[in-house]
């Protein structure tokens, strides 16, 4: 992953928010951020590990998102899922007897950058 990638938050364990009551757990039902989406602003941070059931292999909160509805997360990169982009492409379609122009449909990003090689 790399700053700018859209995310998905699937698990929001030991990840805190910015709110104006200072940081929250993200775990917590009012301030859930599992299942929302947003964007990586900051990648290998390293904040202090606040959880002692925490693993100490890896720093705790190295990735900070802002999601779509304005809140600032610090989670951990492996509870992240990457967006796969999506195209839009415009195409004439023909049925019997009449075309349809220019119809627009959305394609995945692997079957975009198939057709950009071309044959």
């Amino acid at each position: 992953m790399k700053k700018g990638d859209v995310v998905t938050i699937w698990d929001s364990s030991y990840s805190k928010v910015v709110t104006n009551h200072g940081l929250v757990s993200g775990y917590s039902g009012l301030h859930s951020v599992r299942g929302k989406r947003g964007i990586i602003v900051e990648l290998n941070c390293e904040f202090p590990n606040q959880h002692e059931y925490q693993a100490r292999i890896h720093s705790f909160n190295d990735t900070v998102v802002r999601t779509d509805c304005g809140k600032t997360v610090f989670i951990e990169e492996r509870f992240l899922k990457l967006v796969s982009p999506k195209h839009k492409i415009m195409i004439d379609m023909e049925q019997i007897g009449c075309v349809t122009p220019r119809a627009i449909i959305e394609i995945s990003d692997k079957l975009y950058k198939e057709i950009k090689r071309g044959p």
